[in-house]
């Protein structure tokens, strides 16, 4: 995450989405489990209640969705909890034509 910057990233088991690491400092949140932040394992520290959108869903329920929890980004999955990507707030204006 350091590396690439980026402020979350989803978690999947093979394509399916179970989770995301959010930006709230995974070492300190590690460390807050209790688990050593060099060893721990994603899976440890991940939040598995995750937001997410269907492929299918239009710009409007994608961008409720994000506004809901004040996300910036948002996993979008097919019928079968597959990721098939990840859209931006920037995404959705450019979507609205705003």
């Amino acid at each position: 995450m350091r590396d690439l910057s980026a402020k979350d990233l989803p978690v999947s088991e093979g394509r399916r989405l179970v989770g995301v690491v959010d930006q709230t400092n995974p070492d300190r949140r590690a460390a807050g489990f209790g688990h050593d932040p060099n060893t721990t394992t994603v899976g440890n520290i991940m939040n598995s209640n995750v937001a997410y959108c269907f492929e299918a869903d239009d710009c409007t329920e994608a961008l409720r969705k994000m506004n809901e929890r004040s996300l910036d980004r948002l996993p979008v999955v097919d019928q079968e909890m597959r990721i098939v990507g990840v859209v931006s707030r920037e995404d959705l204006t450019e979507c609205s034509g705003d």
